[in-house]
């Protein structure tokens, strides 16, 4: 009845007034335990993503099977019987450099470095670095030999480079030498670390690139013979490379 009701209604608000904190306590604590929640899932999201950012900046650096060799403390040496290693040489780039700003130069030099990067994973090429206005880059390291790629690379770049220069209203020439052999190739240092290479290879390639003429590809006879039935050279010629002695080397396409 109404007067029950009303009888009992003192009761429920003293029970009310009980319970209530008790309520109040535990909607408090399942909140802050919600929030904690939403907040460490908002924090492991956000580890997650700067892990994902670390990695993509790190297999940048370095190849992915040799960044997962490091994480496990390996020492990284490796050692490749066939390689074909190509050193590219921006041609006059001291008087490029006097035309041009300082900003304007280094936006020249990254464009260039941009189209090489291009036709290097284009040809399944391998870019090692930069050397200055100098690129490096390795061919068939892991799976051996491959000249063949290094050559479409070389030749593709001077087709790229020879646009470019109609686009920047410069004359941009390259040197590319060429040598196939074994090398060395590893990772040294804690700080700043990359995979290089080492080796006669590499040093002879950068010699042959001395003696290439302007616009052309320059190889040695290891590269010659992988590559005679795939690319038309002029007859071979000695030339003498410094701290290496006299080599016969051949010479192919010339875009001038």
């Amino acid at each position: 009845t109404l007067f029950q009701m009303d009888e009992s209604l003192p009761a429920l608000i003293q029970s009310a007034s009980v319970y209530a904190p008790v309520l109040l306590l535990l909607l408090y604590g399942n909140y802050s335990l919600l929030e904690e929640g939403l907040e460490n899932f908002r924090l492991r999201q956000e580890l997650a993503e700067e892990k994902q950012k670390s990695e993509a900046l790190l297999y940048n650096l370095l190849p992915e099977e040799v960044a997962e060799r490091l994480r496990r403390g390996e020492s990284v040496a490796d050692a490749y019987s066939d390689a074909t290693v190509l050193f590219v040489d921006l041609v006059g780039s001291s008087a490029i450099a006097r035309q041009l700003s300082p900003k304007s130069f280094v936006q020249m030099l990254g464009r260039v470095f941009a189209v090489a990067d291009a036709c290097a994973v284009e040809c399944g090429v391998e870019r090692i670095k930069t050397l200055g206005d100098a690129y490096l880059a390795i061919s068939g390291a892991k799976s051996g030999g491959d000249a063949e790629n290094a050559l479409r690379f070389a030749i593709l770049l001077l087709e790229r480079m020879d646009e470019l220069s109609g686009s920047l209203d410069l004359e941009l020439s390259l040197r590319i030498g060429i040598h196939s052999g074994p090398v060395v190739g590893g990772v040294i240092g804690q700080h700043r670390a990359g995979y290089d290479y080492w080796g006669d290879t590499m040093n002879v390639a950068a010699r042959i690139q001395a003696v290439a003429h302007n616009n052309s590809i320059c190889v040695s006879e290891p590269t010659y013979f992988a590559t005679r039935s795939f690319v038309d050279y002029a007859p071979r010629r000695l030339t003498s490379l410094k701290g290496i002695g006299e080599v016969a080397v051949y010479d192919s396409f010339s875009t001038s």
